[in-house]
């Protein structure tokens, strides 16, 4: 956690961008490498697709999140989820699941980027190199 917080602080302080909008982009993208079970899988949406969001203590449908969040029906096959063998670890710019939630003893991150959102923050590699710094 501290290492995505510097690095959020680093890379607010270089191009003046919110740092409380970087830091929330990179939690919203971000789940634990080390929890992932074998493969990863990169996919759009299920029918009856649900997760437990980190921090929320309840398993949720996505279709029930999208709800809350506001997402437009024809915008939800788009967002990506990432997944492995036990189902959805992270679904991209909401957040990941609780099983692969950031933690102090996080020893490597899986980032998930979208050139645009990363386009729109004005942040530069720096900002992902000071992540993976140990």
């Amino acid at each position: 956690m501290d290492r995505l917080r510097n690095a959020a602080l680093s890379a607010a302080a270089e191009t003046g961008e919110d740092v409380k909008k970087i830091y929330n982009f990179v939690l919203q993208n971000t789940c634990d490498y080390d929890m992932i079970k074998n493969n990863v899988i990169l996919r759009n949406r299920r029918a009856g697709d649900a997760f437990r969001p980190a921090g929320r203590g309840v398993t949720k449908s996505l279709k029930k999140l999208w709800n809350e969040k506001r997402l437009p029906p024809e915008k939800r096959a788009a967002v990506p989820l990432v997944c492995d063998e036990d189902g959805i670890l992270l679904v991209g710019g909401f957040g990941c699941d609780e099983r692969a939630r950031i933690t102090d003893s996080t020893g490597r991150v899986l980032l998930l980027l979208d050139e645009a959102a990363v386009g729109n923050l004005n942040i530069n590699a720096s900002f992902f190199e000071g992540i993976g710094e140990a």
